[in-house]
């Protein structure tokens, strides 16, 4: 019974969160944490205060959304599905030698989108990262996975990709650390992007696994 009730919770959240993001407006990059950030606002809306994050199910059903406010600040839609879901955006094909690069956090994401052009996948959470490794490697079976890895100080980030990129045998890209970077304190792909040659420092790190023919994945 109460396993009945949690999904039909979700499924009221489902339905509530296609509502809102259907009525919400293209998001602005003048946005706080869009400019904050210098990220363009692709793929995602904005309705009120909120920036809107769908976050979707591998075959696109939405499921939730993660909303984002000026300060930074996120939060999911309450009661509703979180585990398994992922945010997508780019070109997804399955010509044999596309890449695909998945990541913790959207910003992340959209800056090695930025940078390289190639379709990224967020998962939003070191957590979801092997779960959304796994779907990725099943629905798209002809394309070679990078996990880009977050540089967190207790390094979760760093071990959930690798442990993602051991399930799917994938490779793993770490963000260039920016020049000055506090001590202590963690970076990932977003931070290097608004940067002065940070496009450039995101391709470099990329580069080696882009252009990977073969054999053990750097």
């Amino acid at each position: 019974m109460r396993e009945a009730r949690r999904l039909a919770l979700q499924q009221d959240v489902a339905a509530e969160a296609a509502e809102i993001w259907n009525k919400a407006r293209p998001a602005s990059p003048d946005h706080p944490y869009l400019a904050a950030k210098g990220m363009a606002g692709d793929g995602l809306r904005e309705t009120g205060w909120a920036l809107l994050v769908p976050m979707r199910g591998p075959n696109g059903q939405l499921w939730n959304l993660q909303r984002i406010g000026a300060d930074g600040g996120k939060r999911f839609m309450k009661g509703g599905q979180v585990a398994g879901l992922l945010w997508q955006y780019g070109d997804m094909t399955d010509a044999a030698g596309s890449v695909l690069v998945i990541g913790e956090g959207v910003a992340t994401m959209a800056a090695v989108h930025a940078a390289t052009g190639l379709p990224v996948v967020a998962a939003f959470s070191a957590n979801n990262l092997g779960t959304i490794a796994k779907a990725m490697a099943t629905r798209h079976p002809t394309c070679r996975l990078i996990m880009a890895a977050d540089m967190d100080p207790n390094k979760t980030g760093q071990r959930a990709a690798r442990e993602a990129a051991a399930l799917v045998g994938a490779g793993i890209a770490c963000p260039p650390q920016p020049p000055g970077w506090p001590d202590g304190k963690g970076w990932d792909f977003a931070d290097a992007w608004p940067l002065n040659g940070g496009a450039d420092a995101i391709r470099c790190a990329l580069k080696p696994l882009i252009e990977f023919k073969g054999g053990e994945q750097p």
